[in-house]
């Protein structure tokens, strides 16, 4: 989308509404400056506060157990992957 429209300002809403509905948001955001990938960007939104408490394990940038993760997420709570700013991503 065309910059200013509002896109940040819909995530920052979507991301309350989920909260205030229990759904496990996954929010992961590139940054021009970043050189993380997609993996490391999902194992360190996993390993955040609000996640790490109900896996009660680490998940490194290994893909099958990243998904394995999220798999177990999505049985505990209804779980969702919010990614902005994806244009943006490491194109390596």
């Amino acid at each position: 989308g065309e910059a200013g429209v509002g896109k940040s300002s819909f995530v920052r809403i979507l991301l309350e509404e989920l909260s205030k509905n229990k759904i496990i948001a996954l929010h992961l955001k590139f940054y021009p400056e970043s050189e993380s990938s997609l993996l490391t960007l999902i194992s360190n939104t996993i390993n955040s506060e609000s996640t790490l408490h109900l896996i009660r394990s680490s998940p490194s940038n290994n893909l099958s157990e990243i998904i394995q993760i999220i798999r177990k997420l999505s049985r505990i709570k209804i779980t969702t992957l919010v990614i902005e700013d994806v244009n943006l991503m490491n194109k390596n």
